[in-house]
Protein backbone atom coordinates (compact mmCIF):
# COMPACT_ATOMS: atom_id res chain seq x y z
CA UNK A 1 0.00 0.00 0.00
CA UNK A 2 1.34 3.35 -1.28
CA UNK A 3 0.46 6.93 0.89
CA UNK A 4 0.45 10.34 -0.43
CA UNK A 5 1.94 12.61 1.52
CA UNK A 6 0.42 15.55 2.94
CA UNK A 7 -2.86 14.00 1.38
CA UNK A 8 -5.62 11.74 2.82
CA UNK A 9 -5.19 9.61 0.54
CA UNK A 10 -3.11 5.65 -0.49
CA UNK A 11 -4.16 3.71 -3.14
CA UNK A 12 -3.00 -0.50 -3.36
CA UNK A 13 -1.86 -2.98 -5.76
CA UNK A 14 -2.83 -6.68 -5.70
CA UNK A 15 -1.68 -9.15 -8.10
CA UNK A 16 -2.63 -13.18 -8.06
CA UNK A 17 -1.67 -14.56 -10.64
CA UNK A 18 -0.72 -19.00 -11.26
CA UNK A 19 -0.22 -21.45 -8.35
CA UNK A 20 -2.71 -19.85 -6.04
CA UNK A 21 -6.19 -21.05 -5.02
CA UNK A 22 -8.12 -18.21 -6.71
CA UNK A 23 -8.69 -16.88 -9.89
CA UNK A 24 -6.46 -14.70 -11.43
CA UNK A 25 -7.13 -10.88 -10.46
CA UNK A 26 -5.32 -7.79 -10.87
CA UNK A 27 -6.41 -5.08 -8.78
CA UNK A 28 -5.76 -1.33 -8.16
CA UNK A 29 -7.44 0.33 -5.17
CA UNK A 30 -7.61 3.44 -3.96
CA UNK A 31 -8.93 5.14 -0.55
CA UNK A 32 -9.51 8.67 0.42
CA UNK A 33 -11.38 10.32 3.35
CA UNK A 34 -14.19 11.09 1.87
CA UNK A 35 -14.31 8.09 -1.33
CA UNK A 36 -13.03 4.85 -1.86
CA UNK A 37 -12.48 2.56 -5.36
CA UNK A 38 -11.98 -0.96 -5.26
CA UNK A 39 -11.73 -3.16 -8.00
CA UNK A 40 -13.87 -6.44 -8.00
CA UNK A 41 -11.83 -9.31 -6.79
CA UNK A 42 -14.57 -12.12 -9.02
CA UNK A 43 -14.72 -11.54 -12.46
CA UNK A 44 -17.68 -10.42 -14.32
CA UNK A 45 -18.59 -8.77 -10.78
CA UNK A 46 -18.78 -4.59 -11.02
CA UNK A 47 -16.09 -2.91 -8.70
CA UNK A 48 -16.95 -0.84 -5.64
CA UNK A 49 -17.15 3.01 -5.12
CA UNK A 50 -17.25 3.94 -1.41
CA UNK A 51 -18.99 7.53 -0.91
CA UNK A 52 -18.54 7.95 2.95
CA UNK A 53 -20.01 4.27 4.46
CA UNK A 54 -22.05 3.70 1.53
CA UNK A 55 -20.82 1.15 -1.30
CA UNK A 56 -22.16 1.04 -4.95
CA UNK A 57 -21.61 -0.84 -8.01
CA UNK A 58 -20.10 0.65 -10.96
CA UNK A 59 -19.03 -0.35 -14.53
CA UNK A 60 -15.95 0.55 -15.41
CA UNK A 61 -15.44 1.63 -19.38
CA UNK A 62 -12.56 0.00 -20.85
CA UNK A 63 -9.42 2.57 -21.28
CA UNK A 64 -7.34 0.25 -23.63
CA UNK A 65 -7.08 2.67 -26.27
CA UNK A 66 -4.96 5.39 -24.16
CA UNK A 67 -2.32 2.84 -23.89
CA UNK A 68 0.34 3.12 -26.25
CA UNK A 69 -0.36 0.59 -29.16
CA UNK A 70 2.39 -2.34 -28.61
CA UNK A 71 0.73 -3.09 -25.09
CA UNK A 72 -2.79 -2.49 -25.77
CA UNK A 73 -3.81 -5.98 -26.78
CA UNK A 74 -2.70 -7.46 -24.36
CA UNK A 75 -4.88 -5.49 -21.87
CA UNK A 76 -8.12 -6.37 -22.78
CA UNK A 77 -10.47 -9.92 -23.84
CA UNK A 78 -10.39 -11.44 -20.64
CA UNK A 79 -7.56 -13.44 -18.95
CA UNK A 80 -7.66 -16.53 -21.63
CA UNK A 81 -6.83 -16.77 -25.16
CA UNK A 82 -10.52 -18.35 -26.41
CA UNK A 83 -9.09 -20.05 -29.35
CA UNK A 84 -6.39 -21.97 -27.47
CA UNK A 85 -7.74 -22.13 -23.79
CA UNK A 86 -4.63 -21.07 -22.34
CA UNK A 87 -3.68 -18.64 -20.34
CA UNK A 88 -2.48 -15.49 -22.25
CA UNK A 89 -0.01 -14.33 -19.37
CA UNK A 90 1.54 -17.99 -18.58
CA UNK A 91 2.39 -17.73 -22.50
CA UNK A 92 4.36 -14.73 -22.00
CA UNK A 93 6.32 -15.51 -19.17
CA UNK A 94 6.24 -17.39 -15.41
CA UNK A 95 5.27 -14.38 -13.64
CA UNK A 96 5.12 -14.16 -9.85
CA UNK A 97 2.47 -15.71 -7.43
CA UNK A 98 0.14 -12.80 -5.05
CA UNK A 99 2.67 -10.52 -3.21
CA UNK A 100 1.14 -7.57 -1.05
CA UNK A 101 3.68 -4.77 -0.10
CA UNK A 102 3.24 -2.28 2.29
CA UNK A 103 5.90 1.60 1.45
CA UNK A 104 6.90 3.17 5.09
CA UNK A 105 7.69 5.75 2.89
CA UNK A 106 4.83 8.70 1.77
CA UNK A 107 5.71 10.73 -1.72
CA UNK A 108 4.29 13.65 -3.02
CA UNK A 109 0.73 13.71 -4.79
CA UNK A 110 0.48 13.95 -8.71
CA UNK A 111 3.87 13.69 -8.86
CA UNK A 112 4.88 14.17 -12.70
CA UNK A 113 8.45 12.85 -11.96
CA UNK A 114 7.58 9.78 -11.52
CA UNK A 115 7.53 7.20 -8.54
CA UNK A 116 9.75 7.66 -5.19
CA UNK A 117 11.69 4.77 -4.00
CA UNK A 118 9.69 3.78 -0.90
CA UNK A 119 11.13 1.30 1.80
CA UNK A 120 9.59 -1.93 0.73
CA UNK A 121 8.35 -4.51 3.27
CA UNK A 122 7.47 -8.15 2.53
CA UNK A 123 5.27 -9.66 4.79
CA UNK A 124 7.35 -12.87 4.67
CA UNK A 125 10.83 -11.70 3.80
CA UNK A 126 10.46 -8.04 5.10
CA UNK A 127 12.48 -4.98 4.57
CA UNK A 128 13.70 -5.21 0.75
CA UNK A 129 18.00 -4.67 0.40
CA UNK A 130 19.14 -1.21 0.17
CA UNK A 131 20.67 -2.08 -3.35
CA UNK A 132 16.57 -2.38 -4.42
CA UNK A 133 15.53 1.12 -3.16
CA UNK A 134 17.14 3.10 -5.67
CA UNK A 135 17.25 2.49 -9.60
CA UNK A 136 16.48 -1.39 -9.50
CA UNK A 137 13.45 -3.20 -9.02
CA UNK A 138 12.09 -4.07 -5.48
CA UNK A 139 13.20 -7.11 -4.15
CA UNK A 140 9.95 -7.60 -2.36
CA UNK A 141 7.43 -6.72 -4.81
CA UNK A 142 7.75 -5.78 -8.88
CA UNK A 143 5.23 -2.92 -8.31
CA UNK A 144 7.11 -1.03 -5.89
CA UNK A 145 10.15 1.24 -5.92
CA UNK A 146 11.00 1.74 -9.36
CA UNK A 147 9.23 3.52 -12.57
CA UNK A 148 7.59 1.29 -15.01
CA UNK A 149 9.65 0.82 -18.03
CA UNK A 150 8.24 0.53 -21.54
CA UNK A 151 9.74 -3.23 -21.51
CA UNK A 152 8.12 -3.91 -18.02
CA UNK A 153 5.16 -2.86 -19.03
CA UNK A 154 4.80 -4.78 -22.36
CA UNK A 155 5.32 -7.77 -19.97
CA UNK A 156 2.00 -7.51 -18.02
CA UNK A 157 -0.80 -9.11 -18.86
CA UNK A 158 -4.38 -7.86 -17.26
CA UNK A 159 -7.48 -7.95 -17.64
CA UNK A 160 -8.26 -4.37 -16.15
CA UNK A 161 -6.75 -1.94 -18.45
CA UNK A 162 -8.13 0.72 -16.33
CA UNK A 163 -5.97 -0.45 -13.92
CA UNK A 164 -2.62 -0.14 -16.28
CA UNK A 165 -4.00 3.14 -17.75
CA UNK A 166 -4.06 4.22 -13.73
CA UNK A 167 -0.56 3.23 -13.05
CA UNK A 168 0.90 4.69 -16.39
CA UNK A 169 -0.41 7.93 -15.74
CA UNK A 170 0.99 7.65 -11.93
CA UNK A 171 4.55 7.09 -13.25
CA UNK A 172 3.69 9.93 -16.04
CA UNK A 173 5.61 9.77 -19.46
CA UNK A 174 9.18 8.47 -20.18
CA UNK A 175 11.52 9.61 -23.04
CA UNK A 176 10.30 6.77 -26.23
CA UNK A 177 12.54 4.17 -27.64
CA UNK A 178 14.67 5.88 -30.77
CA UNK A 179 14.01 9.77 -29.74
CA UNK A 180 17.05 10.09 -27.69
CA UNK A 181 18.96 8.21 -30.92
CA UNK A 182 22.23 9.72 -32.34
CA UNK A 183 22.70 11.77 -28.69
CA UNK A 184 24.58 11.99 -25.86
CA UNK A 185 24.21 13.54 -22.53
CA UNK A 186 26.24 14.61 -19.26
CA UNK A 187 24.69 13.50 -16.28
CA UNK A 188 26.24 14.00 -12.31
CA UNK A 189 24.93 11.30 -10.61
CA UNK A 190 25.18 9.94 -6.84
CA UNK A 191 25.27 6.38 -7.76
CA UNK A 192 28.80 5.55 -6.46
CA UNK A 193 27.51 7.75 -3.38
CA UNK A 194 30.11 10.63 -4.81
CA UNK A 195 29.12 13.02 -7.50
CA UNK A 196 30.22 11.81 -10.24
CA UNK A 197 30.33 13.15 -14.40
CA UNK A 198 28.89 10.75 -16.41
CA UNK A 199 28.34 10.57 -20.27
CA UNK A 200 24.99 8.61 -21.15
CA UNK A 201 24.41 7.14 -24.87
CA UNK A 202 21.11 7.81 -25.55
CA UNK A 203 21.63 4.78 -28.37
CA UNK A 204 22.46 2.15 -25.75
CA UNK A 205 21.66 3.74 -22.31
CA UNK A 206 25.25 2.75 -21.62
CA UNK A 207 26.98 4.80 -18.93
CA UNK A 208 30.61 5.76 -19.02
CA UNK A 209 31.97 6.81 -15.88
CA UNK A 210 34.45 10.21 -17.40
CA UNK A 211 35.67 11.74 -13.16
CA UNK A 212 35.94 8.10 -11.55
CA UNK A 213 37.00 10.22 -8.33
CA UNK A 214 36.55 9.05 -4.55
CA UNK A 215 35.56 11.38 -1.95
CA UNK A 216 34.93 14.73 -4.29
CA UNK A 217 32.19 16.37 -6.22
CA UNK A 218 31.38 16.83 -9.57
CA UNK A 219 28.96 19.38 -11.03
CA UNK A 220 28.03 21.91 -13.29
CA UNK A 221 29.05 19.63 -17.01
CA UNK A 222 29.06 21.17 -20.45
CA UNK A 223 29.64 20.37 -23.81
CA UNK A 224 31.41 22.26 -26.25
CA UNK A 225 29.49 23.21 -29.31
CA UNK A 226 30.92 19.99 -31.26
CA UNK A 227 30.56 17.36 -28.49
CA UNK A 228 34.52 16.83 -29.08
CA UNK A 229 35.45 18.55 -25.04
CA UNK A 230 33.50 18.91 -22.04
CA UNK A 231 34.09 21.01 -18.74
CA UNK A 232 32.89 20.88 -15.24
CA UNK A 233 33.56 21.50 -11.94
CA UNK A 234 35.64 19.86 -9.11
CA UNK A 235 36.76 20.19 -5.89
CA UNK A 236 39.19 17.05 -6.13
CA UNK A 237 41.68 19.61 -4.90
CA UNK A 238 40.00 21.27 -2.15
CA UNK A 239 37.30 23.89 -3.55
CA UNK A 240 35.46 23.70 -6.55
CA UNK A 241 37.68 24.64 -9.91
CA UNK A 242 37.02 24.25 -13.38
CA UNK A 243 38.23 21.32 -15.48
CA UNK A 244 38.00 20.17 -19.35
CA UNK A 245 38.63 17.07 -20.83
CA UNK A 246 38.28 15.29 -24.25
CA UNK A 247 34.66 13.72 -25.03
CA UNK A 248 36.62 10.09 -23.99
CA UNK A 249 37.92 11.68 -20.23
CA UNK A 250 41.29 11.59 -21.61
CA UNK A 251 43.87 15.25 -21.56
CA UNK A 252 42.24 16.41 -18.57
CA UNK A 253 43.50 20.41 -17.41
CA UNK A 254 42.57 21.93 -14.72
CA UNK A 255 41.72 25.88 -15.85
CA UNK A 256 41.11 27.51 -12.45
CA UNK A 257 42.89 27.45 -8.58
CA UNK A 258 40.45 28.90 -6.92
CA UNK A 259 40.80 28.41 -3.10
CA UNK A 260 37.88 28.15 -0.57
CA UNK A 261 35.58 29.85 0.22
CA UNK A 262 35.74 30.70 -3.53
CA UNK A 263 33.81 28.16 -6.19
CA UNK A 264 33.49 28.43 -9.86
CA UNK A 265 30.01 28.14 -11.23
CA UNK A 266 28.47 27.26 -14.46
CA UNK A 267 29.97 27.49 -17.65
CA UNK A 268 29.25 27.78 -21.45
CA UNK A 269 31.64 27.61 -24.67
CA UNK A 270 31.86 29.90 -27.74
CA UNK A 271 31.04 27.68 -30.73
CA UNK A 272 34.39 28.09 -32.06
CA UNK A 273 35.54 26.16 -28.59
CA UNK A 274 38.00 29.45 -28.41
CA UNK A 275 36.41 30.69 -24.92
CA UNK A 276 34.87 29.13 -21.72
CA UNK A 277 32.69 31.55 -20.02
CA UNK A 278 31.68 30.70 -16.17
CA UNK A 279 31.03 32.40 -12.74
CA UNK A 280 33.17 32.69 -9.63
CA UNK A 281 30.87 33.33 -6.13
CA UNK A 282 31.35 32.60 -2.52
CA UNK A 283 34.41 35.08 -1.78
CA UNK A 284 33.06 38.86 -2.79
CA UNK A 285 30.36 39.85 -5.60
CA UNK A 286 29.42 36.98 -7.85
CA UNK A 287 31.73 37.51 -10.86
CA UNK A 288 32.09 36.26 -14.69
CA UNK A 289 35.16 35.30 -16.45
CA UNK A 290 36.08 33.61 -19.36
CA UNK A 291 39.01 31.44 -20.21
CA UNK A 292 40.70 29.72 -22.97
CA UNK A 293 40.20 26.03 -22.74
CA UNK A 294 44.15 25.95 -23.11
CA UNK A 295 44.24 27.33 -19.75
CA UNK A 296 45.39 31.07 -21.30
CA UNK A 297 43.62 34.50 -21.43
CA UNK A 298 41.83 34.53 -17.87
CA UNK A 299 40.09 37.63 -17.18
CA UNK A 300 37.09 38.76 -15.17
CA UNK A 301 34.23 40.22 -18.02
CA UNK A 302 31.47 41.58 -15.46
CA UNK A 303 29.37 41.31 -12.02
CA UNK A 304 26.90 38.93 -12.28
CA UNK A 305 25.82 34.87 -11.97
CA UNK A 306 25.59 31.83 -14.45
CA UNK A 307 27.31 33.71 -17.80
CA UNK A 308 25.84 31.76 -20.80
CA UNK A 309 27.97 32.63 -24.10
CA UNK A 310 26.28 32.76 -27.53
CA UNK A 311 27.34 30.61 -30.04
CA UNK A 312 29.03 33.33 -31.97
CA UNK A 313 30.27 34.53 -29.50
CA UNK A 314 28.76 38.04 -29.51
CA UNK A 315 26.66 38.19 -26.39
CA UNK A 316 26.42 37.27 -23.05
CA UNK A 317 23.21 36.13 -20.73
CA UNK A 318 23.39 35.93 -17.24
CA UNK A 319 21.40 36.49 -13.87
CA UNK A 320 21.64 39.28 -11.39
CA UNK A 321 19.55 40.32 -8.21
CA UNK A 322 18.62 42.69 -6.25
CA UNK A 323 16.90 42.68 -2.48
CA UNK A 324 13.42 41.14 -4.73
CA UNK A 325 15.21 38.66 -6.34
CA UNK A 326 16.84 37.61 -9.55
CA UNK A 327 16.13 39.21 -13.25
CA UNK A 328 17.83 38.19 -16.60
CA UNK A 329 20.48 40.31 -18.06
CA UNK A 330 22.33 40.68 -21.41
CA UNK A 331 26.09 42.09 -21.97
CA UNK A 332 28.78 41.95 -24.90
CA UNK A 333 30.84 39.65 -24.61
CA UNK A 334 33.40 41.99 -23.21
CA UNK A 335 30.76 42.42 -20.44
CA UNK A 336 30.30 45.97 -21.95
CA UNK A 337 26.34 47.89 -22.93
CA UNK A 338 24.69 45.57 -20.25
CA UNK A 339 20.89 45.46 -20.70
CA UNK A 340 18.34 44.08 -18.35
CA UNK A 341 15.95 41.53 -20.27
CA UNK A 342 13.36 40.99 -17.72
CA UNK A 343 11.28 43.28 -14.87
CA UNK A 344 9.77 41.06 -12.62
CA UNK A 345 11.87 40.06 -9.45
CA UNK A 346 12.29 36.38 -9.53
CA UNK A 347 12.76 35.26 -5.75
CA UNK A 348 13.53 32.18 -6.56
CA UNK A 349 16.46 32.25 -8.60
CA UNK A 350 17.57 29.53 -10.63
CA UNK A 351 17.38 31.38 -13.72
CA UNK A 352 19.89 29.05 -15.25
CA UNK A 353 19.82 30.84 -19.10
CA UNK A 354 21.47 28.83 -22.06
CA UNK A 355 21.22 29.51 -25.91
CA UNK A 356 20.00 28.26 -28.36
CA UNK A 357 21.82 27.61 -31.33
CA UNK A 358 20.91 30.06 -33.94
CA UNK A 359 22.67 32.58 -31.38
CA UNK A 360 18.92 34.25 -31.68
CA UNK A 361 17.00 32.91 -28.83
CA UNK A 362 17.77 32.37 -24.98
CA UNK A 363 15.83 29.58 -22.60
CA UNK A 364 15.60 30.63 -18.82
CA UNK A 365 13.72 30.19 -15.58
CA UNK A 366 11.29 32.15 -14.21
CA UNK A 367 8.96 32.32 -11.10
CA UNK A 368 4.96 31.07 -11.75
CA UNK A 369 3.44 31.37 -8.07
CA UNK A 370 4.69 29.13 -6.58
CA UNK A 371 6.60 27.36 -9.09
CA UNK A 372 9.05 27.60 -11.70
CA UNK A 373 8.57 27.30 -15.19
CA UNK A 374 11.25 28.13 -18.02
CA UNK A 375 10.41 30.10 -20.61
CA UNK A 376 11.86 31.07 -24.38
CA UNK A 377 12.53 34.86 -25.42
CA UNK A 378 14.67 36.20 -28.09
CA UNK A 379 17.90 37.22 -27.54
CA UNK A 380 16.79 41.05 -26.18
CA UNK A 381 14.10 39.50 -24.27
CA UNK A 382 11.02 40.19 -26.44
CA UNK A 383 8.71 37.24 -27.88
CA UNK A 384 8.74 35.76 -24.36
CA UNK A 385 6.67 32.83 -24.63
CA UNK A 386 6.06 30.15 -21.58
CA UNK A 387 7.06 26.70 -22.52
CA UNK A 388 6.94 24.34 -19.35
CA UNK A 389 3.11 24.64 -17.14
CA UNK A 390 4.57 21.83 -14.88
CA UNK A 391 3.29 23.69 -11.66
CA UNK A 392 6.89 22.25 -10.10
CA UNK A 393 10.37 24.08 -10.23
CA UNK A 394 11.53 23.45 -13.70
CA UNK A 395 15.16 24.95 -14.52
CA UNK A 396 18.76 24.15 -15.78
CA UNK A 397 17.72 24.55 -19.21
CA UNK A 398 20.12 23.00 -21.88
CA UNK A 399 19.30 23.28 -25.69
CA UNK A 400 20.86 20.45 -28.03
CA UNK A 401 23.27 21.45 -30.93
CA UNK A 402 20.64 20.33 -33.59
CA UNK A 403 17.89 22.67 -31.70
CA UNK A 404 15.69 20.15 -31.68
CA UNK A 405 15.30 19.58 -27.62
CA UNK A 406 15.78 20.96 -24.07
CA UNK A 407 16.59 19.08 -20.82
CA UNK A 408 16.49 20.34 -17.79
CA UNK A 409 16.07 19.74 -14.24
CA UNK A 410 12.20 18.86 -12.46
CA UNK A 411 12.13 19.13 -8.99
CA UNK A 412 8.73 18.91 -7.21
CA UNK A 413 9.87 21.63 -5.16
CA UNK A 414 11.41 24.41 -4.92
CA UNK A 415 14.13 23.52 -1.98
CA UNK A 416 16.23 25.90 -2.16
CA UNK A 417 13.76 29.06 -1.01
CA UNK A 418 14.37 28.54 2.22
CA UNK A 419 18.12 27.19 4.25
CA UNK A 420 15.69 24.97 6.08
CA UNK A 421 14.08 22.95 2.93
CA UNK A 422 17.41 23.03 1.51
CA UNK A 423 19.37 21.71 4.10
CA UNK A 424 16.34 18.93 4.61
CA UNK A 425 16.33 17.63 0.71
CA UNK A 426 20.04 17.04 0.95
CA UNK A 427 19.94 15.43 4.15
CA UNK A 428 16.96 12.98 2.88
CA UNK A 429 18.94 13.03 -0.75
CA UNK A 430 16.02 11.52 -2.17
CA UNK A 431 17.10 9.44 -5.28
CA UNK A 432 14.46 11.30 -7.61
CA UNK A 433 14.42 14.62 -5.96
CA UNK A 434 15.33 16.22 -9.45
CA UNK A 435 15.72 14.40 -12.45
CA UNK A 436 15.98 14.84 -15.93
CA UNK A 437 13.39 15.60 -18.39
CA UNK A 438 12.99 16.82 -21.94
CA UNK A 439 10.39 18.56 -23.77
CA UNK A 440 10.61 19.61 -28.18
CA UNK A 441 12.53 23.00 -28.86
CA UNK A 442 8.38 24.57 -28.47
CA UNK A 443 8.17 23.13 -24.92
CA UNK A 444 5.90 20.10 -26.43
CA UNK A 445 5.82 16.87 -24.91
CA UNK A 446 7.66 17.34 -21.45
CA UNK A 447 8.98 13.98 -20.26
CA UNK A 448 11.51 12.57 -18.12
CA UNK A 449 14.42 10.74 -19.40
CA UNK A 450 14.08 7.47 -17.64
CA UNK A 451 18.32 6.85 -18.08
CA UNK A 452 18.64 9.82 -16.22
CA UNK A 453 15.35 9.34 -13.45
CA UNK A 454 17.29 7.99 -10.59
CA UNK A 455 20.27 8.74 -8.75
CA UNK A 456 21.04 12.04 -9.92
CA UNK A 457 22.41 15.08 -7.95
CA UNK A 458 20.47 17.45 -6.42
CA UNK A 459 22.22 20.72 -7.30
CA UNK A 460 21.50 22.80 -10.25
CA UNK A 461 23.28 20.86 -13.17
CA UNK A 462 22.67 20.66 -16.46
CA UNK A 463 22.21 17.50 -18.44
CA UNK A 464 23.69 19.15 -21.66
CA UNK A 465 22.46 17.00 -24.89
CA UNK A 466 25.36 16.52 -27.82
CA UNK A 467 25.67 14.79 -31.02
CA UNK A 468 27.12 11.91 -31.52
Amino acid sequence: MFKVRNRQLCFEVTRSLFETARQYIESFDVYGDKTAFEWTLVENEQSLLHIGEKPERVTIPDYAHLLPEPIRRFTSKGVYDASTRTSRSSRAAAMEVRTRTWCTNSFPASSSAGLPSPTCINPSTGPAPASARTNRPCAAAPWCNCPISRNETARMRTRHPFALSLLLLLVGSTATAGELSGYKFLWISIRTGDSELYVVDGDTGDLTNLSRTSNASERYPSWSWDGHKLAFNSDRDGAHNLYVMDADGRNLRQLTHEVKPAQTGMMSWTADGNWIYFGIFGKGPARMCRIHPDGSGLEMVAYGTDPAISPDGKTMVYAKNDRLGHYVYAADADGKNERQLTKEPNFFAGVHAAWAPDSRHIVYGDRVGEAEELFMSDADGSNRKQLTFLKQAATSPAVSPDGKWITFRLCDEVYWRTQERSALAYTEHRADKRPVWIMGIDGSNPHVIELMHWDTTIDGSRAPIALK
